[in-house]
């Protein structure tokens, strides 16, 4: 998901999947990597922090619009973070939507996202929640 190469921030990619046969009403755990790099970092505009961005969206949930960021102060060449959570479908197939962005530009006009050159996801995992009690009575499918 990144702009890469003199490619405006804006371009950032996207990734979808639809995951099928998921049980409305029953709560899942999404769990992935984000990675980022001190080598391309985002802009620092004027009185404002610079991060990068990551937009989560599982259409078929109760999830709604999440977004997950970090901040450009790990001077790691490469930094990955997990970032977690729950929801509950709501049909029987979930989308999973990711979309890469940063910290808005420098305030020009038109307005430009100036997120750096480097976001990225890994590791994405999608598991059903099971109780404890349900797990073991039940069995967790």
């Amino acid at each position: 998901m990144t702009g890469f190469f003199g490619r405006p921030p804006e371009q950032y990619g996207e990734l979808r999947q639809t995951i099928e046969n998921t049980q409305p009403g029953t709560e899942y755990e999404l769990s992935f990597a984000m990675g980022t790099s001190s080598l391309f970092p985002p802009k620092k505009p004027a009185g404002k922090v610079a991060f990068y961005a990551v937009n989560v969206d599982a259409v078929g949930s109760d999830l709604g619009h999440r977004v997950f960021t970090s901040e450009p102060n790990v001077p790691d060449v490469s930094h990955w973070e997990t970032q977690t959570m729950r929801f509950k479908a709501t049909d029987t197939a979930v989308t999973l939507e990711f979309a890469g962005s940063g910290s808005p530009g420098s305030g020009e006009i038109p307005p430009t996202i100036d997120g750096g050159d480097y976001v990225g996801i890994y590791n994405v995992v999608l598991q059903k929640v099971c109780f404890f009690i349900e797990a073991l009575v039940l069995g967790c499918p």
